[in-house]
């Protein structure tokens, strides 16, 4: 995300997922990071990633995110989701009310 002059939150993988700011983003949303930029949410705000087969579970995946909760207490947020309309499993990272991490399946 060192790239903060659009509205593109680009991949740097080999992959290129990009995504899209969504929600009233736009670049007054890149913040500093723990190592380079960050995004700031606000409640309403999520980047969208178009549908691509590098994101289907097929055998193994990974879910990692750097995360600064400006809020405690119990609230329920979703941090990452995948939906499935393939019949492809789809995926969810999220804050508890309780202040801990999820993942389901």
């Amino acid at each position: 995300m060192d790239d903060d002059s659009d509205t593109t939150v680009h991949d740097l993988t080999s992959y290129a997922n990009d995504g899209s700011m969504n929600g009233g983003m736009d670049t007054s949303d890149y913040v500093s990071g723990k190592w380079g930029n960050a995004l700031d949410f606000d409640g309403t705000d999520y980047v969208e990633v178009s549908d691509d087969d590098s994101l289907d579970i097929e055998d193994q995946i990974t879910l990692s995110a750097w995360v600064r909760p400006a809020q405690g207490g119990y609230v329920e947020e979703t941090l990452l989701e995948k939906h499935s309309s393939n019949w492809k499993i789809p995926y969810r990272l999220e804050r508890n009310r309780w202040g801990g991490w999820e993942v389901s399946f």
